[in-house]
């Protein structure tokens, strides 16, 4: 329980460390939120939809779903994404890595989308996941306190 407090409190931090427990239950929370905006927003988009329809017709349907998609990813952009950027900034910084490997990734799948290379974007982005798995520098280092000392501290 601890642990799930841990990562709703530092949803938008970027400082500091994070282990393998926090990363994987920040990532099962952060999807569960995202599936749960995102049936209450195309709800609401569908039926603000049918009620503009209704009363001003087709043409005003369509732009007001144009609007709501708009809207949809600009919220899912900010409230997911940024969850999901901090806890893997995070994730690396036990790595003992700085966060521009995050930014080197992400730019790296974008580009090799934009140039069709959508199987290979697919492998290098489950790589990645896979890579923030790999056992934490136990140590301490610039972004923070040795694990035993991180680890002794959330058992209070």
């Amino acid at each position: 329980m601890q642990l799930a407090e841990k990562a709703v409190r530092h949803y938008f931090d970027f400082k500091g460390r994070a282990g393998i427990r926090e990363f994987i239950l920040a990532h099962i929370m952060i999807a569960l939120v995202n599936v749960c905006l995102l049936a209450v927003l195309l709800g609401l988009a569908f039926f603000g939809n049918f009620t503009v329809s209704v009363l001003s017709g087709p043409a005003a349907s369509a732009s007001f779903l144009d609007w709501a998609q708009t809207g949809i990813s600009v919220i899912m952009l900010f409230s997911i994404g940024l969850g999901i950027a901090a806890i893997d900034s995070r994730r690396l910084h036990d790595l003992n890595m700085t966060s521009w490997w995050l930014v080197a990734a992400v730019c790296a799948l974008v580009l090799l989308n934009i140039y069709g290379f959508f199987t290979f974007a697919t492998y290098l982005h489950l790589f990645f996941i896979i890579f923030l798995l790999f056992p934490a520098d136990k140590r301490a280092n610039r972004y923070g306190p040795a694990r035993v000392a991180v680890l002794n501290e959330n058992d209070d």
